[in-house]
Parts: structure tokens; C-alpha cells; sequence
């Protein structure tokens, strides 16, 4: 039973440790989220530049020359623009994919040792069980051979004729006491 309190206590020091990794996750998850609403409001800015491009030089009119250069330059920009905003997306994505993994482990882990620890106190609960029914026996044989040797009947029961006898050969009080020396529950 020790053993397991033991394990359990182990176990509670691992388990507050990767706990408090976790935890240690807050803050680099809080600059992903800062990044990423940075990164949606450039988005929806570059879908607003897209929507005035197509309304000013998108259709099927011809646009006079002057018109259509200046068309030419913001479509370039917004390409630039544009593959600015993809690495910005690839390098989020891959932040996020990396905290997520961690995140993962670590509960991954917390869940085991939470189960260890279940299973380590259920068997350390029947080990208490079992201990409070053998000593629960033991002192209703104690009584037993306390009321037999006390009656002086000990023609009853021939296991009794042993006991009694030898408490009194060996010294030892009538009450047995000795049988009731055990280790304390825990």
C-alpha cells in the first residue's frame, strides 16, 4: 500500500510538471492568436483591394490606356501583395500545427498519468479493503480465544486447547494482545 501512495505521489509531481508546460504554452499561444488576427484583418484589407481592382478594371469594356496601365501596376501590387499574405499563411499554419502537437502531447499525457493514478488508488482502496478483513478476522478470532480461554472451555474446540494452554505455558496474558500488534493502516 505504501508502494502505491509512493507511485501516486510520483506520479502528482509528473503530473503537476507537465501541467505547468502546458500552462507554459499560454503565452506563445496568445502571439499565435495576436498573429492571426493580424493576419485576418490583412486578409480582409487585400479581399477589399481585390473588390475595388475587379469593380475599377474588371469587365469586358476596354479601358483607355492611361486607365489600363495604372490597372497593370495595382494588379501587380496585389499579386506582391498577395504571396506576402500566402507566407504569412504557410508560416501561421505551421505555428499552429506546432502548437497543437504540443498541446496534444502534454494532455496526451495528463490523461495517462491521470489514469495511473486512478488504477494506483483503486488498488491501493482493495489493498485497504483487504487489510481491514484480515484484520477484522483477526480480532474475531482474538475474541473468540479470549472468550474460550477466559470460560476455561476449551473441550469445545481443540484449536482453543492449544492457544489457551500456551498463553499460560509461554507467559503471555490471557487477552492476546500480541495478536493485535499490527502495523497501522495506511
Amino acid at each position: 500500500m505504501q508502494q502505491l501512495a509512493l507511485q501516486n505521489e510520483a506520479r502528482k509531481k509528473d503530473y503537476d510538471a507537465t501541467d505547468e508546460q502546458l500552462k507554459a504554452l499560454q503565452p506563445r499561444l496568445d502571439r499565435y492568436n495576436a498573429n492571426l488576427a493580424r493576419y485576418d484583418s490583412q486578409l480582409a484589407d487585400y479581399s477589399k483591394r481585390v473588390d475595388a481592382y475587379n469593380a475599377k478594371c474588371g469587365g469586358s469594356t476596354p479601358l483607355p490606356q492611361d486607365q489600363y496601365r495604372a490597372c497593370l501596376a495595382e494588379k501587380g501590387e496585389l499579386a506582391g501583395r498577395k504571396i506576402e499574405l500566402d507566407s504569412a499563411k504557410g508560416a501561421l499554419e505551421s505555428e499552429r500545427t506546432g502548437i497543437e502537437a504540443e498541446i496534444k502531447g502534454k494532455t496526451e499525457r495528463l490523461g495517462a498519468i491521470s489514469r495511473e493514478m486512478t488504477a494506483n488508488l483503486r488498488a491501493w482502496e482493495a489493498a485497504q479493503k483487504d487489510y481491514k478483513a484480515i484484520f477484522d478476522r483477526i480480532e474475531a478470532v482474538r475474541k473468540r480465544l479470549v472468550e474460550l480461554c477466559a470460560a476455561g472451555d476449551q473441550a469445545r474446540d481443540p484449536f482453543a486447547v492449544r492457544l489457551c494452554v500456551g498463553a499460560g505455558w509461554d507467559g503471555q496474558r490471557k487477552d492476546f494482545t500480541g495478536l493485535t500488534d499490527l502495523p497501522p493502516v495506511q
